[in-house]
């Protein structure tokens, strides 16, 4: 693991010392579920992510893999994705429940209906100011941000927005957002789905890649060393 703080010294002395990184033996996360919301979890939302895990790895590093083929588009790029006789339910009842247990309680306490969503199977239904966004992402960094953040958008205003991104994908929950946080990817409606109604799901989502540790920040390799290089001109002339 390595904090914000060590990346951006590390960006600005590029051929200093690397930054120290902590190694957790356990694996990423934090111990911030009680056993009953683990266990309950675990038995019915997990298995369903783990579905859906395993489809997004596949067309991501698969063969011909996505990840890959777009590496050095500099444009945006989108996917059209498929999972058939899924339970986006449940799908999204986890993602609730990660962004909930990596952030400060302040989230849950500002919004109970989000926290009851989470913990109550039966629960269906979400307000308006919660938005919650998928879409597929490549690394090669994980990055979460446990907390409101605050991330500018060209031309997209300012988005408040809580943000876990582990290939292969990044799960995104926006609060009160006067624009749309990332461009394709709302799974917002999923919240309206009981935990055991199956559907086949076909969206379109972002093609992402984890070169900074900014929330949003989805640029290619290549979008990535243009900016720097259009940066560098800049500032030359």
């Amino acid at each position: 693991m390595l904090g914000i703080e060590a990346w951006l010294a590390h960006d600005a002395d590029p051929d200093g010392p690397a930054p120290k990184r902590r190694i957790q033996q356990r694996g990423s996360g934090a111990y911030s579920l009680c056993a009953e919301c683990n266990n309950l979890t675990g038995r019915l939302y997990v298995p369903e992510l783990r579905a859906w895990v395993q489809a997004g790895a596949e067309g991501l590093f698969g063969n011909p893999g996505l990840a890959a083929q777009f590496r050095e588009e500099q444009r945006t790029v989108y996917a059209e994705w498929k999972l058939q006789s899924c339970r986006p339910g449940r799908f999204l009842k986890q993602v609730a429940t990660m962004l909930l247990a990596m952030s400060p309680p302040g989230l849950g306490d500002r919004f109970p209906e989000l926290r009851n969503y989470a913990r109550d199977p039966g629960k269906v239904g979400l307000p308006t100011e919660l938005q919650f966004y998928l879409a597929l992402y490549a690394g090669p960094n994980s990055r979460y941000v446990a907390g409101g953040a605050e991330a500018s958008l060209d031309g997209g205003g300012i988005h408040h927005v809580y943000e876990l991104a582990a290939p292969p994908f990044a799960y995104i929950l926006s609060l009160a957002e006067q624009t749309p946080a990332i461009e394709a990817g709302n799974i917002s409606n999923f919240a309206t789905v009981g935990i055991d109604d199956t559907a086949n799901v076909e969206m379109q989502m972002i093609i992402g890649y984890g070169e900074t540790p900014f929330p949003l920040d989805f640029r290619s390799p290549a979008a990535m060393r243009a900016d720097i290089a259009a940066s560098e001109a800049a500032m030359g002339a």
